[in-house]
């Protein structure tokens, strides 16, 4: 498509053309990542409450889950060595 472009246009530079395909290019990504920011705010506050053992049982799962990964990436490394 870049090159249809670049055939097609009265701004046939280098510089330009380079310009134009990677915008081309890189505007799927960035509507991505538009896409991931819409719903990060969407959901960025909580809609429910949550009791007080809730939180507590959330975070000792989340201490629970850091904990598993230094012991898998401690064990990587051993193995390497």
């Amino acid at each position: 498509m870049c090159f249809q472009h670049y055939t097609q246009s009265a701004q046939s530079s280098p510089v330009y053309l380079a310009k134009n395909c990677g915008e081309k290019m890189t505007n799927p990504l960035r509507n991505l990542i538009n896409k991931f920011r819409e719903i990060n705010q969407k959901y960025s506050k909580p809609r429910i409450k949550m009791s007080r053992p809730v939180k507590i049982a959330l975070l000792s799962l989340r201490i629970y889950l850091i904990f598993l990964i230094i012991m898998l990436l401690y064990k990587f490394i051993i193995t390497i060595h």
